[in-house]
């Protein structure tokens, strides 16, 4: 069973708070993350939120690493999908 990690923070000045560093580290939080903030009631949620575009970007560069796959091979490969997916799609 999961149990919660409680912390009492302070609000600060603008409503700033510090989250504590063990919770932040448990959660990659570092300088400069985006957070999601969500009121539910007297509740408050901090969650989160990785943005998409970075993470995939270095999936796709570490795939290419191990697959010795160039962009320009990438880039063609793309190309030749979306023609297949609008084919299968639009196709009569």
């Amino acid at each position: 069973m999961l149990m919660p990690n409680r912390k009492k923070v302070r609000v600060w000045n603008k409503g700033q708070v510090t989250i504590p560093k063990n919770i932040r580290e448990s959660l990659d939080i570092a300088d400069e993350s985006i957070l999601n903030i969500v009121q539910i009631g007297n509740v408050i949620f901090l969650t989160p939120r990785e943005l998409r575009l970075p993470r995939l970007a270095r999936e796709f560069q570490t795939v290419m690493k191990e697959e010795n796959i160039t962009e320009e091979e990438l880039l063609q490969a793309l190309k030749e999908a979306r023609k297949k997916i609008f084919k299968d799609k639009y196709a009569r």
